[in-house]
């Protein structure tokens, strides 16, 4: 679960597996809905992220034998982050759609051989859809830069996402 998300007005929880030693898949799914945070537009809809972690595993020495985690350790991890939401500008629905790849940084720590915390920060490069019916004329220029609830998007002249936060679970 991402403990942060609700802070900014989304639900995200993932899921990891190992594939190969070193390996694992990652896949998140969020809901993006009013929440918290009164300081951001309400906005309805949903995120998805997935990738594969490249993990440098910590190792350590339980009862006098070496011990490789498959979790733990630093990562990096290549990234694809498809989000699409809708908001309502000066009573104008607009619906952003943002895809974006993304290479992350980051270590996961394993507290009690049970519970998992990463910490890790991304960036990459996006693109962004926006479709609004034109009942009232609409500036796309406000748009253009964008918190797009799984990760920033700094608009179409400088296609720049940038992502990060705070996972926490359990392994199972």
């Amino acid at each position: 679960m991402d403990i942060g998300a609700p802070f900014f007005n989304h639900y995200t929880a993932g899921y990891e597996w190992r594939w190969k030693t070193g390996k694992n898949f990652e896949l998140k799914a969020g809901v993006i809905w009013p929440g918290i945070s009164h300081t951001l537009d309400p906005a309805r809809g949903g995120l998805l992220k997935f990738g594969l972690k490249y993990i440098k595993c910590a190792e350590c020495i339980y009862k006098g034998l070496k011990y490789k985690h498959p979790l733990k350790g630093t990562y990096l991890k290549p990234e694809i982050i498809i989000s699409g939401f809708e908001v309502n500008k000066d009573s104008v629905k607009v619906m952003h759609l943002t895809y974006a790849a993304s290479l992350s940084f980051g270590k996961q720590y394993i507290i009690g051989k049970a519970f998992v915390v990463d910490v890790y920060g991304s960036a990459g490069i996006g693109f962004q859809n926006i479709f609004y019916h034109k009942k009232e004329e609409f500036n796309t220029k406000d748009s253009d830069f964008t918190y797009s609830f799984s990760h920033l998007y700094f608009g179409n002249k400088l296609p720049i996402v940038l992502s990060g936060g705070i996972m926490v679970g359990w392994n199972f």
